[in-house]
């Protein structure tokens, strides 16, 4: 296999010797290294006792005449490995790390754990010469990114030295991820293939995989769905001229044909939320610009109260179907078996689109915010996404995927849908997201190497979990927060981990995911770069870069463990919103996009989420989280966590001075609120050694806490109920 390296940054490199950290490396990257160092005569290799690389750099840097230093976490001090290093640079001699490999998820950004940069730099007081090394697959490989061979291309970047503060280690692995995402979208082999010409060629590549329905467990393989969706997709090029259609279907056969179908027809799809009020429906309506719906005749009796179009606005994907069956033998026995893919996409005129331009479009559920928004989503974040996520997720063709979201759910279209229709994996889909016991049981028979879930439907498959009807291992993939003591009785009851991943509006896949822990076999180092961990989502992905800066002051980066606006950075990132349309392919993705979500990165790398800005108050200095107010108020007033209907609500608005904030109790709970109600749930509060802080400074009682449609608790009326409420005076 050919091998390229591409070398960045080489006039970083002081001249004079310094200690060198890369994050990564192989014999390849190894003799670079030496070559750029100035040979063997110039280096002392820096090895970890329990933490040696390979025999084969063991025997490239063994050589006669090589000088190196072994050290220990567990026995050695760092004044005394400080001291062993700078010996080492006064003599005129760089000291390179030698990272070893260890338990780690897939495509992870280093091999060093962040213990063993800790140790390293604590006692070490002079410059640090951090290198970045990338590794990069094929363009016929799905995975772009990984940590260890084979790879087609490498990528050996010197960064900016810098002297270690009080967090070097931490300092270290963000100048790598910020490298990471600046050279996936620099180096070969970037994609340049658009969503409609991924998903022709997976499709002709596993006509054999299928696409399950949970509802009677009938079978449609992907050559099925091309002989269906193909003719489609060349009927809505000729008879429309929308750039975007809406769909208004629920996870099924019938979707899943029209939404390939659109994206063949280089139509961005929008699926419809069928939960939406009327005025919900006719802002997404104008703000995608829609004219035409695709729905099905059945769908519509069952949704009598949805806000439905006018019917000549309405698609009857039945009729659409119908219409097209002459050509679906045509597609079946001619163009697929004979012709091949570039004739069958001139058949259906497939558009000659840029990888810049608008693939999909997505809009937000009303959960996370006060109204819905559209962001635009090109081809390139989609494809180059689906590839950083199968560099970690590593689901290859053959896996099978369970997804019941809804596609007007990001994470059920892009994880649900797109992303194993691109990697030809199985298919299983059911309608009803709630029905916990039948996706048990379909969990159970089909054994999927991904069950992706959200958080509400937690709770009903921990209740329908028995042994025997449920997945054993797998990835198990919840798109939100789950609460810490969810988590622990998912573990403790059934021995499932539930694996969190973040998924902001902003960004076309995963921003984080946790992964399932990985068996440790016997002779594995004891260094383990972790997967996840319960009240995190996970590692960030391969190729993003995300940092935490100050709500205050959102040009100030935070340090490890302190909570505040959560910012992101790379390929996979939105173009813009619905209104403003989509930028000029000149436009530069190298930016910064904040996601309004409040957030903190662990001293272990792990990234936690707490929700929106909305979802949390600043009282007497600390950052109060509302949803985590809400867990300690249900266990001091006991209320059930499987119950239907909730009985109360936090949220959080100004103090009466207009100078901070205060946290209010929306509740059922309480008929009449008495003088000493508050300070009694304070003590309570207290006596369970939890700050003060996190009790509520007022309560309102209510018959009946807000919802909407889709089940979720309408905070954003929640709040305006706070701010009305009897004895508040607006500042």
């Amino acid at each position: 296999m050919p091998l390229s390296v591409t070398i960045n940054g080489v006039a970083q490199l002081p001249e004079e010797p310094v200690l060198v950290i890369p994050n990564r490396v192989d014999s390849t990257v190894l003799r670079k290294l030496e070559e750029l160092l100035g040979g063997m005569g110039k280096i002392a290799w820096l090895v970890e006792d329990t933490l040696r690389p390979s025999d084969e750099i063991m025997a490239q840097v063994s050589r006669k005449g090589s000088q190196g230093i072994i050290f220990s976490i567990a026995r050695g001090s760092h004044e005394a490995l400080a001291e062993q290093v700078n010996a080492k640079l006064v003599s005129g001699r760089y000291v390179v790390l030698l990272p070893g490999r260890q338990e780690q998820p897939g495509a992870c950004i280093t091999d060093v754990p962040v213990r063993v940069l800790q140790h390293l730099l604590e006692g070490y007081n002079g410059q640090v010469q951090p290198v970045y090394v990338g590794m990069y697959r094929g363009v016929n490989e799905p995975a772009l990114l990984t940590s260890e061979a084979p790879y087609e291309h490498a990528v050996v970047s010197f960064l900016p030295t810098f002297i270690p503060g009080d967090e070097p280690a931490e300092q270290l692995v963000a100048a790598w991820a910020v490298e990471a995402s600046n050279c996936v979208g620099t180096v070969p082999p970037l994609p340049e293939e658009t969503l409609a010409a991924g998903l022709l060629r997976s499709l002709t590549n596993h006509p054999h995989a299928v696409i399950i329905d949970g509802v009677n467990e009938q079978k449609m393989s992907y050559r099925r769905l091309l002989t269906l969706a193909a003719p489609l997709a060349r009927r809505l090029r000729k008879n429309t001229i929308e750039r975007r259609m809406g769909i208004i279907l629920p996870p099924g056969r019938l979707s899943i044909i029209a939404n390939v179908a659109c994206m063949l027809a280089g139509i961005s799809p929008v699926n419809i939320d069928y939960n939406y009020s009327e005025s919900t429906f006719r802002s997404v309506a104008e703000q995608a610009e829609l004219t035409r719906f695709i729905t099905g005749s059945n769908f519509m009796q069952k949704q009598p109260d949805f806000p439905w179009p006018p019917s000549r606005d309405i698609l009857l994907i039945e009729e659409l179907l119908t219409a097209s069956s002459i050509s679906f033998q045509l597609v079946k026995e001619y163009l697929v078996g004979r012709l091949g893919r570039r004739r069958l996409a001139s058949w259906m005129d497939m558009p000659v689109s840029t990888v810049h331009d608008e693939a999909l479009t997505a809009f937000s559920l009303p959960e996370e915010g006060t109204g819905v928004r559209g962001v635009l989503l090109s081809h390139r974040a989609v494809m180059v996404g689906y590839r950083l996520a199968v560099s970690r997720l590593g689901i290859q063709a053959g896996g099978r995927v369970i997804s019941s979201l809804p596609f007007y759910y990001r994470t059920g279209l892009t994880l649900g849908l797109v992303y194993p229709l691109l990697s030809g994996q199985d298919i299983i889909t059911y309608p009803e997201p709630y029905a916990a016991k039948r996706i048990c049981n379909l969990a159970h028979k089909y054994g999927p190497a991904m069950l992706i879930l959200e958080p509400r439907q937690v709770p009903g498959i921990l209740e329908a979990a028995r042994t025997g009807n449920f997945v054993e291992g797998g990835h198990i993939l919840v798109a939100g927060r789950v609460p810490m003591a969810v988590a622990q009785q998912a573990y403790h009851d059934h021995k499932i981990v539930l694996c969190e991943c973040y998924m902001p509006p902003e960004c076309a896949m995963p921003v984080a995911c946790s992964m399932p822990p990985q068996p440790v076999g016997k002779g594995t180092s004891p260094h383990v770069i972790p997967s996840g961990a319960p009240g995190t989502v996970g590692m960030v992905m391969p190729g993003l870069a995300v940092r935490v800066t100050s709500h205050l002051q959102p040009d100030v980066p935070l340090g490890t463990g302190e909570a505040g606006l959560v910012w992101v950075k790379g390929e996979p990132l939105f173009s813009g919103f619905v209104q403003e349309g989509m930028p000029s392919p000149d436009a530069s993705t190298n930016r910064w996009v904040c996601t309004g979500d409040i957030g903190c990165i662990r001293a272990d790398g792990l990234l936690a989420v707490g929700g929106p800005r909305e979802r949390f108050s600043y009282v007497e200095g600390e950052l109060i989280s509302h949803a985590r107010v809400e867990e300690i108020l249900a266990g001091i007033l006991s209320i059930p966590r499987t119950i239907a209907e909730p009985r109360i609500a936090v949220v959080g608005i100004p103090t009466s001075d207009g100078r901070g904030e205060q946290v209010v109790l929306l509740s059922t709970l309480h008929k009449v609120v008495g003088p000493h109600d508050v300070i009694t749930l304070r003590y309570a509060i207290v006596n369970e050694r939890i700050p003060s802080q996190y009790a509520p400074q007022r309560i309102v009682a209510l018959r009946a806490i807000p919802t909407l449609a889709g089940g979720g608790v309408d905070y954003a009326f929640c709040r305006r109920l706070a701010l009305s409420a009897p004895g508040y005076h607006r500042p």
